[in-house]
């Protein structure tokens, strides 16, 4: 069975008599799977430019994948956007049920998965990364998988993927240190002070929002 797309032009409504083809020669193109539903989530307060954060990877597969030799691999390869850096041993929470290892080179990382399985449904993984100094205009996370591949091959390959797909990245931005005081009689009508230490220049007209607590 061929893998190549027929394209042929005719002049009748049924295309019995066609008058121009392409002979069959433009290649066809391999059906991928998809992680399912994908998350990229920094840690509480992970947002800050060039800062070292964890960030959980969540993915969520319909279908199971496995290398059917013995001996074989399964490994999942994340592109950060541009900016970002994996560590070089980037799995920052361990024991993890689906993934042994990560190794990070750059803004790629590749997670050897367990017993070179993936299973259907939910997996994840919490993986050491330093944030890009401003947000990529390019922010998205690419996630690929690859059966019987050598892990430096993975680093580099540009075909062969089984699975794939692309997440939204988040924004990276500057944080505030604050300090909040005031009287803490409950249901007292109190003045609340405010400390913050600003790390960018807010010109006249700008505005710094606070939000209570609910209550």
């Amino acid at each position: 069975h061929s893998s190549h797309w027929l394209l042929m032009a005719a002049l009748d409504p049924d295309g019995v008599a066609p008058t121009a083809s392409n002979d069959g020669l433009f290649p066809g193109f391999r059906l991928m799977a998809s992680f399912g539903a994908v998350a990229v989530n920094p840690e509480p307060s992970g947002v800050t430019p060039r800062r070292r954060v964890t960030v959980t990877f969540s993915i969520n597969p319909r279908s199971a994948l496995q290398s059917m030799i013995e001996g074989g691999s399964v490994r999942v390869r994340i592109t950060a956007p541009l900016g970002f850096d994996f560590d070089l041993g980037c799995l920052a929470v361990t024991p993890n049920a689906a993934f042994a290892a990560c190794s990070g080179d750059g803004r790629r990382a590749v997670l050897e998965v367990r017993g070179a399985a993936l299973p259907a449904g939910r997996s994840a993984a919490v993986l050491w990364v330093t944030n890009a100094g401003v947000t990529p205009t390019e922010n998205t996370w690419l996630l690929e998988s690859f059966v019987d591949m050598r892990a430096d091959e993975v680093q580099t390959a540009a075909r062969g993927a089984r699975q794939r797909s692309v997440a939204a990245g988040y924004q990276v931005r500057e944080l505030l240190q604050v300090s909040i005081g005031g009287n803490t009689q409950r249901g007292e009508a109190t003045t609340v002070f405010v400390w913050f230490l600003a790390t960018h220049f807010l010109d006249l007209g700008g505005a710094v929002e606070l939000h209570a607590p609910h209550g």
